[in-house]
């Protein structure tokens, strides 16, 4: 479960425990991870802070005080909490240091909790770089002290992990590891709470993958899955289109119409013989376009079309006539910034699937400000002009609205490869021409994709491995799961 800093107040505030009883949870359980994974004849300092979370630090230390060469640095002792007040008072006062020293072979981060907003103040930023400086083996409780719970934003001089130990549940901040690189690794602390809630962002993993696919009957036909429409490629750029339709190949093909420059038919159809293929003209189409918007429900359009003449007319053409599931990618992104105001009109659901430059450009901002602001400016846009958006970076954002945001972290820089995009751009529009439910389609097409990335690059070099292993790749993970 990933839970907003709000959500996770409302959990805690509904859980049957009052405060000082999940201090105390929250103490017992992270003594019994340490005595687990730290060997006992390791000397232990702990870092703790004036709120509850310096207070289950303390918690922390009274309980392996008889078990480890501990000691506690406190950051003041004006409590804020008045549990860390209260558990401070009942600690022997010789484990407590005032001077940091390199001498330790565990830090535990007990300082700021779930509420903290930058900057870190000048006094304890000398304490905090410090610490990072500090060879030994680094655990951060909850949240690294000095980032925000809610977004990848932190001091410069925030605490750095080697692992940080999330209570109850993951939040955000734990997503967006790949962008603040604050911790090398995470695990849940698993306590008595109800987390039966509804929160903003959605989860996907193998297990809710294959629950929510739609496998075939015994008694199913073609076309039952749903059709699909790639429109894509020009002279010269075929590739993209093959990767689209490698892409289509890699999620489940079911039965899938392709539109192409009659040009490249020849390349693509004797290469992939599976779809059904309308080539066309300048002159043919228009017509060819309106004939196959009724037969569909999800089109593809935008991958490789950069040298067609037609192409602006075919995206009008999508705009004002289809009224399914229209992804748009690549130079169709380029293309849509023209018409950005039609979308106010249109009666097709959209979906955008632009890397960071690409939106960048469609949003007219320099690249360091989408950065630094990504979330902020993503959740804009989709309010505005009603679409679904996927933000591919090295965390690929999928924003529908403000409740329904999926963050994947998945995946490796081995889709820093060009053609990875078109494949991924496949993979959703056979999503959607499966599942009627376009966030629950996109996300499962955009975990799989990446999902695939880590099993393909446990075999093959990341820097040469061929895009054909994906649809192979997909058949393995469906085979190990019984599929």
């Amino acid at each position: 479960m990933i839970v907003t800093r709000e959500e996770m107040i409302d959990i805690e505030q509904n859980s049957t425990l009052n405060t000082r009883e999940l201090i105390n949870t929250v103490g017992e359980k992270l003594a019994e991870y340490i005595q687990s994974e730290i060997p006992k004849d390791k000397k232990l300092l702990i870092v703790a802070g004036k709120g509850n979370n310096g207070a289950d630090a303390l918690v922390l230390a009274a309980l392996i005080k008889d078990i480890y060469n501990l000691r506690i640095y406190l950051i003041s002792d004006n409590f804020s909490s008045p549990y860390a007040k209260e558990y401070y008072e009942t600690l022997d006062k010789t484990l407590f240091i005032n001077e940091l020293k390199d001498e330790y072979d565990v830090i535990i981060d007990g300082i700021y909790g779930f509420s903290f907003h930058p900057p870190i103040n000048e006094r304890e930023r000398e304490i905090f770089k410090k610490l990072n400086c500090m060879h030994a083996y680094k655990i951060s409780i909850d949240i690294n002290s000095g980032a925000m719970a809610n977004d990848y934003k932190a001091d410069e001089d925030a605490f750095k992990s080697d692992i940080t130990l999330s209570l109850g549940a993951y939040k955000v901040f734990h997503m967006y590891q790949k962008i603040h690189h604050l911790f090398k690794e995470k695990r849940l602390i698993r306590l008595p709470l109800n987390l039966e809630h509804s929160t903003t962002y959605h989860e996907m993993n193998d297990e809710i993958f294959i629950d929510n696919y739609p496998f075939l009957k015994e008694d199913s036909y073609k076309g039952q899955n749903g059709k699909g429409l790639v429109i894509g490629g020009s002279y010269g750029m075929a590739g993209a289109l093959m990767f689209n339709l490698i892409g289509v190949r890699s999620f489940g093909d079911s039965y899938t119409y392709v539109i192409l420059d009659e040009s490249i038919y020849p390349i693509i159809a004797s290469s992939l013989i599976n779809p059904v293929y309308h080539p066309c003209d300048n002159d043919t189409y228009e017509r060819i376009i309106k004939d196959m918007i009724p037969k569909t429900r999800t089109i593809l359009y935008g991958s490789g079309v950069n040298n067609l003449e037609y192409k602006e007319d075919i995206l009008r053409i999508l705009l004002s006539e289809f009224d399914g599931t229209l992804i748009i990618d690549a130079e169709g992104l380029r293309i849509l910034k023209k018409y950005l105001d039609n979308l106010q009109n249109t009666r097709a659901r959209i979906i955008l699937t632009p890397h960071m430059g690409e939106f960048a450009n469609l949003i007219d901002t320099d690249i360091n400000t989408l950065r630094a602001n990504r979330m902020e400016l993503a959740l804009d846009f989709v309010k505005k002009y009603h679409v679904t958006l996927i933000l591919k970076d090295v965390i690929t954002l999928l924003i529908k609205d403000d409740k329904h945001i999926f963050i994947n972290n998945h995946g490796n820089e081995a889709l820093s490869k060009a053609g990875s995009g078109d494949i991924l751009s496949g993979m959703i529009m056979q999503a959607n021409a499966m599942i009627n439910d376009d966030f629950k389609a996109s996300m499962m097409a955009v975990w799989l994709f990446n999902h695939l990335i880590e099993m393909i690059t446990k075999d093959h070099s990341k820097t040469i491995y061929n895009h054909e292993l994906y649809p192979v790749y997909a058949d393995k993970f469906f085979r190990e799961h019984g599929k």
